[in-house]
């Protein structure tokens, strides 16, 4: 089992904390829950960020997913990239999903009708950068055979997308989670940081120009076998 770092387990506790205690209060959901139609006439611009961490009333199951998730998509992760760049994919990815929501609202009534809330984002989000950085690393669960990286992760991706859709949210649900896993890609990848020469292993000019600091010097034995 992985190591549950803290920025991985800090996004769970904060989403099992804000659940618990205010998940229930209608006042406080009315607040922090996404109302795309409150966004544009009331400006309550945080709600795609405080959506992200309050779950639905029937969210047990969409808990557990999270803390799996998080435990171990997350953590890897975190350790592989840091804490600070972790939560900044993590969380910039989440309120992005949520944000297409708010735009997608200027032109399609069926999203202004629609209060979202749920870890959906980050999951997808954190599931979708696990499968790009650990693609080919193989992983056992519960005794089964090894499948890499990105197969279990693509295995994980569809049910947060199909769940969803198939309990009677329709496809409307699943656009933040779809926005914040092309954000995550887009990060996880940074395409636009490659050069023209990217991928090619070679020995730079300066390198090459000092030569080599080490040099094999044959002995007269040597030379004479």
């Amino acid at each position: 089992m992985p190591r549950f770092r803290r920025g991985a387990f800090a996004l769970f506790a904060t989403t099992f904390l804000v659940s618990l205690l205010l998940g229930d209060r209608a006042t406080a959901a009315a607040v922090l829950a996404l109302d795309v139609h409150a966004v544009w006439h009331q400006h309550t611009w945080w709600q795609p960020l405080t959506a992200l961490f309050l779950l639905p009333e029937s969210g047990l199951a969409a808990l557990v997913g999270t803390l799996l998730i998080q435990w171990y998509f997350g953590s890897p992760l975190e350790g592989f990239w840091s804490t600070r760049r972790y939560l900044i994919m993590v969380l910039a990815s989440g309120t992005f999903g949520y944000l297409s929501c708010v735009a997608a609202g200027l032109w399609l009534p069926q999203f202004s009708n629609v209060t979202f809330t749920g870890a959906l984002p980050l999951d997808a989000a954190t599931t979708t950068a696990f499968a790009i950085v650990y693609a080919r690393q193989r992983y056992s669960l519960f005794g089964a055979a090894p499948v890499q990286g990105r197969v279990l992760a693509g295995f994980v991706l569809a049910l947060l997308f199909v769940l969803p859709v198939a309990s009677g949210h329709g496809v409307v649900a699943i656009l933040p989670g779809v926005v914040a896993a092309l954000s995550a890609a887009l990060f996880a990848t940074q395409p636009w940081r490659r050069g023209p020469k990217s991928g090619t292993v070679g020995r730079s000019k300066a390198r090459s120009a000092q030569g080599s600091h080490l040099r094999v010097v044959r002995s007269v034995d040597d030379l004479l076998n």
